[in-house]
């Protein structure tokens, strides 16, 4: 706010201090990191933006920012380091299996897939083999465009996860383990079906 926080009306009719104004704060385009992207299209106060990585790299650094009342973005500007897993898929069905597959999949791992079918059709995932150390290794399906938080978390080596259909033409499928120990990991197929 700029002006007068107070005003005092005066024995002679007039105010006291400065009509205040309430100016909007723009934090301004963050960009987006290299072989990135950035989601929001806001960037004023309490707005906040999504940056994810393309298939291939891996997020380091803040996933969310918001806009503070300062102009400034929470955070840091996050990297997309390159790893050695992950890809495009485009077309009409394929498969996914994790590094090493059906061998156990490495420590430390940050793959992303992401699946692309026509424009009007939608993508199907169905799993065929499924083991990951249970509360510590992770494979997330995000859901067409929405990237901030995945639709579905499948960990454990009890079930093999249902078959998702995406809502739209675009699935991704993120796997993250840690540093402790590994399993037998995933396969799985992706394929167009229609809307």
């Amino acid at each position: 706010m700029h002006g007068s926080e107070v005003r005092t009306c005066q024995t002679n009719g007039i105010w006291t201090g400065t009509q205040p104004s309430c100016p909007i704060v723009s934090c301004g385009d963050p960009g987006a990191p290299i072989n990135g992207i950035r989601y929001g299209k806001t960037f004023t106060y309490q707005s906040t933006i999504i940056l994810e990585c393309d298939p291939q790299y891996k997020l380091v650094g803040d996933l969310t920012r918001t806009c503070q009342a300062d102009g400034q973005w929470t955070g840091t500007q996050p990297a997309c380091q390159i790893t050695n897993c992950g890809t495009f898929l485009n077309g009409p069905s394929g498969t996914v299996t994790s590094n090493n597959f059906p061998a156990n999949y490495n420590d430390n791992e940050y793959c992303t897939w992401q699946m692309q079918v026509p424009v009007d059709k939608k993508v199907r995932l169905d799993f065929t083999e499924f083991r990951t150390e249970t509360g510590k290794d992770f494979l997330m399906v995000y859901d067409t465009s929405r990237y901030d938080r995945p639709t579905i978390v499948f960990d454990g080596t009890t079930y093999k996860p249902p078959p998702f259909t995406s809502s739209g033409n675009v699935a991704r499928v993120r796997f993250i383990s840690d540093g402790a120990s590994t399993e037998k990991g995933f396969s799985f197929s992706y394929k167009q079906v229609g809307k």
